[in-house]
């Protein structure tokens, strides 16, 4: 019989990785809101921290220990496409007033260097989760 310590291993695991991945969607949130600064951004980490918690919950109590992986993997790779969001939102947020020549160029570089292989990652999880939960019985 297994323990309750071991079936929660994975989930927090995935959990806390989902958490990691997404906070730079929720720091480019916060930067949206109207009269916070900088020095607000650490706060970044509490709704992360909710997300891991909720995130591992519904892995233990609402998913069967078979399909556990399949959603594991659709997790992990929801979050690092919103990690690739967030750090797009942030720089187009950052340079508000129009992007100039360079900055228009850095941003492409920007997407082509990071965007084109963390989407095609997001795609493996996400696609790779999907087969898990077919075959899952």
């Amino acid at each position: 019989m297994k323990s309750s310590a071991s079936e929660w291993i994975m989930p927090g695991v995935v959990g806390l990785i989902a958490a990691w991945l997404g906070q730079p969607l929720f720091a480019m949130i916060l930067m949206a809101v109207p009269g916070l600064t900088a020095a607000a951004m650490p706060l970044a980490f509490v709704p992360a921290l909710a997300l891991a918690i909720a995130v591992a919950w519904f892995l233990v109590r609402r998913v069967i220990p078979s399909r556990r992986n399949g959603w594991g993997c659709i997790f992990v790779g929801a979050a690092v496409l919103a990690q690739f969001l967030g750090g797009l939102g942030s720089a187009l947020i950052e340079s508000s007033g129009g992007l100039g020549r360079d900055e228009g160029t850095a941003l492409f570089f920007f997407v082509l260097i990071f965007g084109i292989p963390m989407t095609l990652i997001a795609a493996a999880f996400i696609i790779g989760g999907i087969v898990l939960l077919r075959r899952a019985k």
